[in-house]
């Protein structure tokens, strides 16, 4: 039986905490554990995470110095985690019951007719304040039907470009731990995701699993300004990654374009 490895890094987010915690408790699936790192958080969110952890001890909570980046902490989480996929939920988002089954379910389906696939992404639904106002990506946006599709890496990354796939879902943990996340700037966490797909051989998608994103006007991984240069200097080592697998002449354009348009 598949073990899920969900990882949460988390930082003064007491106010959301119970709720993506408890999404985790709930799944059908009950092959996990939660690998929890608070980024020295100052409002309790580790005695609130320790509390989890004594409830139920698939849930281990660790605290570090404060890096007030995400990728630090997940990277920090990969010397704790034992399972066969790597799944991270956000400290404010949550996932439906089904979420952790649906995804495991597929990538059996498709292992069973010998597809061995890296990456499995469940639908994803965005959810602002206003709740009248939502936003839900389930395969590839803008083409019906295609959550049943089975992208190989480099249409993956190609259309993770502009994001017309999600990036958030079940990722294999030796994929992972060879890369790691990249720490360098407020983006990191988008160029890693292509890096992912660029280096798996499939990717597939799983319709009935929910990825919930919470658009929180005062939550701080939702507002955070990424620096000019920042994202300059990871659209360049992009470029350079594209350029490694031999990306057509129309990719290294699309990212030249996004890289300069910023002036």
């Amino acid at each position: 039986m598949l073990k899920i490895s969900i990882i949460m890094a988390c930082y003064n987010c007491t106010a959301y905490l119970s709720r993506s915690v408890m999404s985790v408790l709930n799944q059908t699936y009950k092959n996990w554990e939660l690998i929890c790192v608070d980024d020295g958080s100052t409002d309790g969110t580790y005695d609130k995470l320790l509390g989890f952890s004594r409830q139920d001890n698939r849930i281990k909570a660790f605290t570090k110095k404060h890096s007030g980046m995400a990728a630090p902490n997940r990277n920090y989480a990969l010397e704790f985690i034992s399972g066969d996929f790597i799944f991270v939920l956000d400290s404010d988002d949550e996932i439906n019951p089904e979420c952790l089954s649906e995804c495991v379910k597929r990538y059996e389906e498709l292992k069973a007719k010998d597809i061995d696939v890296d990456i499995i992404i469940p639908k994803l639904v965005f959810l602002y304040p206003n709740q009248a106002k939502k936003r839900t990506i389930c395969g590839i946006v803008n083409q019906c039907g295609s959550e049943s599709k089975i992208l190989d890496g480099k249409k993956a990354f190609s259309y993770s470009l502009d994001w017309r796939i999600s990036g958030l879902g079940m990722y294999k943990t030796i994929l992972v731990k060879k890369l790691k996340w990249y720490e360098e700037g407020m983006n990191g966490d988008e160029y890693s995701t292509r890096e992912f797909f660029i280096n798996s051989r499939y990717i597939a998608f799983a319709k009935n699993g929910v990825y919930i994103y919470y658009q929180n006007e005062d939550s701080v991984t939702k507002k955070l300004s990424i620096k000019l240069f920042d994202t300059f200097k990871g659209l360049y080592k992009l470029e350079t990654l594209a350029k490694s697998f031999n990306m057509s002449k129309d990719i290294i354009k699309k990212i030249n374009q996004d890289r300069y348009k910023m002036f």
